[in-house]
């Protein structure tokens, strides 16, 4: 079944700018510095077709379920970001696969 779940939120600067801020890994790991690390993640952009791991671990020590995560999309024109995640990629007795749309408008 599926679950749809819309986050707003207001920021102060442009969208393009916000947008090119949603692509990029280190600026990720930047804002949620204290809250969330992200180990495994690679540096850089995020690219169409790529697939990388991470283990998100919150406030330092609540760790999380292995993440497998593919971008699937990226739509500049419209400021819109397409990533799909397998929680336990490795276990197909428990994994879980969310996708998640990101829209700046």
């Amino acid at each position: 079944m599926a679950v749809i779940l819309t986050v707003s939120a207001d920021y102060r600067k442009d969208a393009d700018v916000v947008f090119a801020e949603a692509l990029s890994r280190d600026q990720l790991r930047h804002d949620l510095r204290g809250l969330v690390d992200y180990h495994g993640m690679p540096n850089g952009i995020a690219r169409v077709g790529e697939v990388f791991r991470y283990t998100p671990v919150i406030w330092t020590f609540l760790r999380q379920p292995e993440v497998e995560a593919t971008c699937v999309s990226i739509d500049h024109p419209d400021r819109q970001i397409v990533i799909r995640a397998v929680e336990w990629p490795d276990d197909p007795n428990r994994h879980r696969v969310t996708e998640q749309t990101t829209t700046i408008i």
